[in-house]
């Protein structure tokens, strides 16, 4: 029997609103108790001080991770981000150009723009992911997500600490096949990474089908594997099927990765083991957020001969952190109105083992139980009228430091607690 062609717009019109009408409700679920329960400030380092920092120099930053050797913490923002965000899809306007900083979090002071040297005057500038690698006594390699108005690429820098410069060497991009919606960076070596891509339909060719691919929940992104060693980059698949997928970490030992899945049911990270003779990365086990994950880091002091913090195999006891948005919908409305919105923030450490949360809010009443498997402390919750918008958490516990970036905040929000 022929199916005419009203039955089957009813069809798709029926698919299309069982899907946005599902995510709908996990959003609106989330926001309602997010607000209803979330302090305007609670912290897990009550005997520390905690103040937001460099409010009239620092804006919209994205990412920031420690590099604990040095003892400096590298920022990755982007004032123009109210007009130009590709992945949440306000695109006015590319011109006004993203920056990186340097900050000295032990001292406390010595806050630096880095000077990009090198870098294509016709090149648009819009830092998101970023991160580092570094052998003992060599040069910093900078990896940075850009997302270009043409679209998006990795650019790769030589970091110079003293000077506060970074010497432009490359950027990779394959015309929008494996680097097409790029989010942040795992480096495995001077010339290999991982990269996250967190859509498969993107704001900029795909307007309609990106939106029912986010409200959706639909699991299209995935983790690309580049190797720039030879004269050619080479590009492979090494995880698929991710919803959003995000944040992106390589633990110290080399044995996990772990990939923030920001709209999977319910929001996880993903623990996969890695082989490192391959880089081939196989499934392990899944933790639930109270949060949209968004990026993920790793107190990358800890010693990886502590038992501690390491167990036999290499896989991670403690040390992995997580940050992201109990609250996407007013996440949104802060993205399309940064100047009056405001929107939530929470920051946990993932443990392996069971732990209590002492959280004002709990994140286990919130996720339920882990099975003893992993736990979730709370290191920073707010309402949003605190500090909002939590993108990242950066931590070094051997010092009683952390940073929190918030994706629409003035400012950094800085931690310091007796050890």
């Amino acid at each position: 029997m022929a199916i005419s062609s009203g039955t089957k717009v009813a069809a798709v019109l029926t698919g299309v609103i069982a899907i946005l009408g599902g995510f709908v409700y996990n959003l609106v679920s989330v926001d309602i108790v997010a607000l209803k329960s979330l302090p305007e400030a609670w912290y897990a380092f009550p005997s520390g001080a905690v103040e937001v920092i460099f409010q009239d120099e620092l804006k919209y930053c994205e990412d920031a991770l420690f590099d604990h050797e040095m003892g400096i913490a590298i920022l990755s923002c982007d004032p123009g981000r109210g007009e130009w965000n590709t992945v949440m899809g306000t695109m006015y306007n590319p011109n006004p150009k993203g920056a990186l900083y340097l900050y000295n979090y032990v001292t406390k002071t010595d806050l630096r723009q880095v000077e990009l040297v090198g870098l294509p005057e016709a090149s648009d500038f819009h830092p998101l992911g970023i991160n580092f690698y570094r052998e003992p006594g060599k040069e910093t390699r900078l990896f940075v997500v850009n997302h270009q108005r043409n679209g998006s690429t990795v650019d790769v820098f030589t970091l110079d600490y003293e000077n506060s410069k970074a010497a432009y060497m490359t950027s990779i991009s394959d015309g929008d096949q494996n680097i097409l919606a790029p989010n942040a960076i795992a480096p495995i070596s001077y010339t290999s990474f991982y990269v996250t891509n967190d859509h498969y339909f993107i704001p900029r060719l795909h307007p309609i089908l990106n939106k029912i691919e986010t409200f959706g929940s639909l699991p299209l992104g995935w983790v690309t594997l580049v190797d720039i060693a030879g004269p050619i980059p080479k590009f492979s698949t090494a995880i698929s099927n991710i919803g959003f997928a995000n944040g992106i970490v390589l633990t110290p030992t080399g044995k996990e990765v772990i990939v923030a899945s920001t709209i999977s049911k319910p929001p996880s990270v993903f623990i996969y083991t890695r082989d490192s003779a391959t880089n081939t990365l196989t499934f392990n086990s899944s933790v639930a957020v109270p949060f949209r994950p968004d990026n993920l880091n790793f107190d990358d002091g800890l010693d990886v001969n502590d038992k501690t913090a390491f167990d036999d195999e290499g896989r991670f006891l403690r040390g992995l952190i997580a940050a992201g948005h109990p609250a996407p919908l007013k996440l949104f409305a802060v993205s399309r109105d940064p100047v009056h919105k405001k929107a939530p923030s929470w920051v946990v450490e993932i443990r392996r083992g069971g732990e209590s949360d002492k959280a004002a809010w709990s994140a286990t009443e919130v996720v339920g139980s882990t099975d003893g498997e992993f736990s979730l402390r709370t290191l920073y919750q707010s309402n949003g009228s605190h500090f909002g918008t939590s993108t990242t958490g950066a931590v070094d516990f051997s010092r009683g430091k952390m940073l929190v970036s918030g994706l629409y905040e003035k400012g950094l929000l800085e931690f310091g607690w007796n050890i």
